[in-house]
């Protein structure tokens, strides 16, 4: 499955009491929310994917809210003119009762 990578927009210190957000995405991201998507074609594992994701220093997309559920729909429909089955972050850990 083709791949949607998120980078989040990154701080950085000027003096110890002034920080600036970086608002910009970098060419080929694009912007909703205060983070950073990128759509990427190319059809992988899901591991490969995140491995792909981290040598950009990003991570697979992990979606929030519905309204970035759309974004992100909204997102692969553009790039690639249908819904495809696109890898996202996540993980099957379960955390029951501080177990």
């Amino acid at each position: 499955a083709p791949i949607i990578l998120r980078k989040s927009p990154y701080l950085f210190s000027a003096k110890s009491d002034l920080v600036k957000r970086s608002t910009d995405c970098p060419r080929g991201w694009t912007g909703f929310n205060g983070r950073c998507f990128r759509y990427i074609p190319k059809p992988m594992s899901w591991a490969r994917a995140e491995k792909n994701c981290h040598s950009m220093k990003a991570n697979l997309a992990s979606v929030h809210d519905m309204e970035e559920y759309h974004e992100i729909q909204k997102l692969i429909m553009t790039a690639s003119h249908e819904y495809k089955e696109t890898w996202i972050g996540g993980t099957d850990t379960v955390k029951m009762n501080g177990r």
